[in-house]
């Protein structure tokens, strides 16, 4: 991310910008899941808020610096005060990607809008129309980019990301156990392949959001 800033400053800032609204959204949706499914610890730690500070990590953060995607402050929850732990567990952590589609799909309606040949024209005859103009294409369709990544990295079943707990979730209780055991070799997974695409330049994760989200965004924005 760093890097596009220096090459290119608008569309760095706008898919900065766009990354720490995304994640923001994503981690405030953990926490008002938790607090729907009846667990108040996250509330209570002031994270059912867009305010990207509540939601800094600074692992997550060097990330956005030094590659395409990051993440936030993991949201904490109190499985005692669940009512079904395992579905419940899956529902906090599903509602994070889905937080992340959601923005996703009204990006694709704004840049869609911007499109539309009357309110382009409304636009471009306002003062300083055309900036405003290319500002709300570039953001928006970023914006596009970065949420249907930002859901799909953490769909991917490896400890920490949401995916883990999701397929937890959906596994039978005696599965789900062991996929619980497994979880520290999970973690040691995850960030030896982040090792590898580092050391070895060999963008795994970046492989695999490109073959998932390049035709669900095509399929949004039209392009």
């Amino acid at each position: 991310m760093l890097q596009i800033i220096l090459n290119n400053p608008q569309v760095g800032i706008a898919m900065f910008a766009m990354l720490i609204l995304a994640i923001s959204v994503h981690e405030m949706a953990h926490a008002w899941m938790a607090y729907r499914c009846g667990d108040d610890t996250a509330a209570r730690l002031g994270r059912m808020t867009l305010n990207p500070v509540v939601h800094f990590d600074p692992m997550g953060f060097l990330f956005i610096l030094m590659a395409p995607i990051g993440w936030g402050k993991p949201v904490p929850f109190n499985p005692l005060n669940l009512r079904d732990v395992q579905r419940d567990s899956m529902l906090i952590a599903l509602a994070g990607p889905v937080s992340n589609l959601i923005q996703a799909v009204a990006l694709a309606g704004v840049f869609r809008l911007f499109l539309y040949e009357p309110v382009a024209d409304l636009i471009l005859r306002l003062p300083s129309g055309e900036s405003i103009f290319k500002a709300g294409i570039l953001v928006s369709s970023y914006g596009v980019l970065i949420n249907l990544a930002l859901a799909f990295f953490n769909l991917i079943p490896l400890f920490p990301l949401d995916g883990e707990k999701i397929l937890a979730g959906i596994l039978p209780r005696e599965q789900a156990y062991k996929l619980e055991e497994f979880r520290q070799y999970s973690v040691m997974i995850f960030f030896t392949l982040i090792g590898i695409s580092f050391v070895f330049n060999v963008p795994i994760f970046g492989y695999y959001l490109q073959v998932v989200v390049d035709p669900i965004r095509k399929l949004l924005i039209g392009m």
